[in-house]
C-alpha cells in the first residue's frame, strides 16, 4: 500500500503519502511506516539534495564617516546666514553640522571637503 501509495504520487514526501493512505486506511504506526519507506525509497535517495548550511556573513564596516546622510534646511535669515547644512555618520551617528549663506554646489562641496573629509 505505502509503495503504490508513494509512487503513484511521484515520490512525494511523508506528510502527502500519510494523508493519502489515511483516507481510507489506518494501523496502528502508520506514519513510522511511511518515514520508514520514504528514507529506503532509491529514487528519493538519489534525487535528495544535501541542504547546505551557509553561515552569515558580516559586512566589513569602512569607518567613521565612510557613509554619511547630509541634508539642508532652510532655516530664518539671521546675520546673513539662511540655510543650515548637516551630515550625520551612518556608522557612529556623529553629526557635522555648518551655517550657509547660499545653498549651491560651491558651498556644499565645501562643507564636505573641510569638515567630513
Amino acid at each position: 500500500l505505502i509503495k503504490e501509495a508513494h509512487d503513484d504520487l511521484g515520490h512525494k514526501g511523508v506528510f502527502t503519502v500519510r494523508t493519502r493512505l489515511l483516507l481510507c486506511f489506518w494501523w496502528p504506526l502508520l506514519v513510522n511506516d511511511v518515514k520508514w519507506y520514504i528514507c529506503t525509497c532509491h529514487k528519493c535517495q538519489i534525487r535528495q539534495t544535501t541542504k547546505l548550511h551557509i553561515p552569515p556573513s558580516v559586512p566589513v564596516i569602512g569607518g567613521l564617516f565612510h557613509k554619511a546622510h547630509v541634508d539642508t534646511m532652510l532655516m530664518p535669515k539671521a546675520g546673513g546666514y539662511r540655510y543650515i547644512v548637516q551630515a550625520r555618520c551612518a556608522l557612529s551617528a556623529y553629526p557635522e553640522w555648518r551655517m550657509l549663506q547660499a545653498e549651491n554646489s560651491v558651498a556644499l562641496a565645501a562643507f564636505i571637503f573641510e569638515d567630513i573629509l
